[in-house]
């Protein structure tokens, strides 16, 4: 009876192990070996066979699990380029093998005799020694024997995935956008088309809010992101990662002042008395939102968001 074991040839690049050592089959009960008396603990016979061919390895290990019954447990590596030497092929696409698992010319060492016939000695010759050649010994020689598979579970395949060979492939990745504040000690405005600055080797250049990389004469460059004049943030979406994030330039950057705000406003009409309810005056808040003030007649000046008052003109 055979047991099998395949195991996958190591990649090219590795050092080849050494197949782990068969397990030991299930001892077999002598009642069902025919012999009766109890079972028979395996235990190797004969040495371990390991034979090599065309780079696939082959190793036979034969054990005695009755008295009239040997298991032989085979393991079979391939050489990597589908072949299992004299066993068999792989088809590594696939995904199939085909081996062949009991041969028709196994044999085993055997005892041709292992008795005598008396009569051998019954006719003995005038001299006194036995005349018939058959009086010998037993004899031992090989003998034929046939193999059969335990069972399908007794069959075990181990494998490695992967490719036999380097398959390219490309994968994009778009980084998370970086936010750049170019000014961060003013509250002033930056001047539209006046931003210039470096970053790990690549140019940035405004134009109209947008940023523009690496633009020269013979390339237009590449749109790289925004730029927001009334805070100074310059926000970066594609950017070349060569060389560390703080290598940071600004060659170029202008501001002005922003326009004038204040809380609170105080003046004088330029005629007087001012007829009652005829005060009105017109404002625009910091967000470019239109407010109206008014007076009524006890010199209150009211509107939204706001509050005053008119006082009589001092001499």
């Amino acid at each position: 009876m055979s047991a099998w074991i395949i195991h996958p040839a190591p990649p090219p690049t590795m050092p080849s192990p050494l197949p782990p050592r068969p397990v030991d089959p299930t001892p077999i009960p002598e009642d069902e070996g025919g012999s009766g008396g109890g079972g028979v603990s395996p235990t190797p016979v004969t040495p371990i066979v390991k034979k090599t061919t065309n780079g696939s390895t082959k190793t036979e290990t034969r054990y005695r699990t009755t008295k009239v019954q040997e298991t032989v447990v085979h393991t079979v590596t391939d050489n990597g380029s589908g072949s299992l030497g004299n066993n068999g092929t792989v088809n590594y696409a696939g995904k199939s093998l085909n081996l062949r698992l009991v041969t028709l010319d196994s044999s085993t060492d055997g005892y041709k005799s292992d008795y005598e016939d008396s009569s051998a000695f019954e006719d003995p010759s005038p001299d006194g020694t036995a005349s018939n050649s058959s009086t010998k010994g037993g004899e031992y020689l090989d003998n034929t024997l046939s193999e059969q598979v335990l069972a399908t579970s007794t069959l075990s395949v181990t494998y490695s995935t992967g490719f036999a060979s380097e398959i390219a492939n490309t994968s994009t990745y778009r980084p998370p956008a970086v936010t750049i504040d170019l000014c961060p000690y003013t509250s002033d405005y930056v001047v539209p088309g006046s931003v210039r600055f470096t970053w790990m080797g690549h140019v940035f250049e405004d134009y109209d809010g947008v940023l523009i990389r690496d633009r020269t004469a013979q390339s237009d460059g590449f749109m790289a992101g925004q730029m927001n004049y009334a805070t100074g943030i310059a926000t970066v979406t594609d950017y070349v990662v060569d060389g560390p994030a703080t290598q940071f330039t600004l060659d170029s950057l202008w501001t002005v002042r922003q326009n004038w705000n204040t809380a609170s406003i105080f003046g004088r009409t330029q005629a007087a008395p001012v007829k009652p309810n005829g005060f009105v005056m017109n404002l625009v808040d910091s967000q470019g939102n239109n407010i109206t003030a008014t007076g009524d007649l006890n010199g209150n000046v009211t509107g939204p968001r706001l509050r005053g008052s008119m006082a009589p003109r001092c001499a």
